[in-house]
């Protein structure tokens, strides 16, 4: 439903990851106060009514009543902020919603070293890389994670920028990880020797202008995607069984690594 705040028409939208929030109806009002940015998509702004002052709070919520008068029972009168209906699986919901996220770019990385690198790029086959068994790859899930969170934290929303930006930090990201994995793992997990512009056989150019091509990829179209699929099957039960089966499996095949030892086969 459409609420009034500080003379701005805004959509209020009850549980957007277990928060009410206030989201934009216009490009324009992404410069109003308490206004974050919470998606890849350039549109995706809200308010998060935690963010707003007691008085601030109080007033949403009563035009919020006024428009589902019929379906309540409760007066004006009767409505305050401690009263505003707050999903009681808030905590679960935040939870299951990164950990898919998490995984949805697991299993996206997992196809870009599996398929498109291994056999389509290179001619080598099928190659299951990663260090697990299963058809994802943990660095992925958590560069995507830092990745967001930093075009979150700068607003970055120009395509351009958001690719240009992109490949810089998964170049410095993946010179890091590259030098971890040694001193962890003992066994790179990618070699550039062949790369035209490598250094050290850690980072190369086609590389990281490929990776910058996948963050745009993810930032601009993937994330805004899942968002809304979450949204649409937040409460369905089938929804909350696949997800339990698949962490299991997940965790399941990251424990199992510390005997097994790691299924990187280069």
């Amino acid at each position: 439903m459409d609420i009034v705040y500080k003379g701005e028409k805004l959509r209020y939208i009850e549980d957007f990851h277990g928060e009410p929030v206030l989201w934009i109806t216009e490009s324009s009002q992404t410069d109003m106060e308490h206004m974050t940015f919470v998606g890849g998509h350039p549109d995706e702004y809200c308010i998060f009514l935690k963010d707003l002052t007691a008085d601030e709070q109080e007033a949403v919520i009563k035009q919020t009543a006024v428009s589902g008068k019929s379906e309540s029972e409760k007066s004006e009168s009767e409505i305050s902020v401690s009263e505003h209906p707050v999903s009681g699986n808030k905590y679960w919901n935040l939870f299951r919603d990164n950990a898919e996220r998490f995984l949805v770019y697991c299993f996206g990385g997992w196809l870009y070293e599996s398929i498109w690198c291994c056999v389509i790029v290179h001619h080598r086959g099928f190659i299951n890389r990663g260090f697990l068994f299963g058809p994802w790859l943990p660095i992925y899930g958590i560069g995507a994670f830092i990745i967001l969170g930093i075009f979150a934290l700068l607003k970055i929303k120009k395509p351009v920028i958001v690719f240009l930006a992109g490949a810089v930090i998964a170049t410095i990201a993946e010179l890091t990880a590259s030098y971890i994995i040694d001193m962890t793992i003992g066994v790179p997990m990618w070699d550039y020797t062949n790369e035209f512009l490598n250094f050290d056989s850690r980072i190369a150019l086609v590389p990281s202008l490929m990776f910058g091509l996948l963050i745009w990829a993810a930032v601009c179209l993937v994330q805004p995607l899942i968002i809304k699929v979450q949204e649409k099957i937040r409460d369905a039960r089938a929804h909350n069984v696949v997800f339990i089966i698949i962490v299991l499996l997940f965790l399941a095949d990251l424990v199992s690594r510390i005997w097994l030892g790691s299924n990187c086969v280069g």
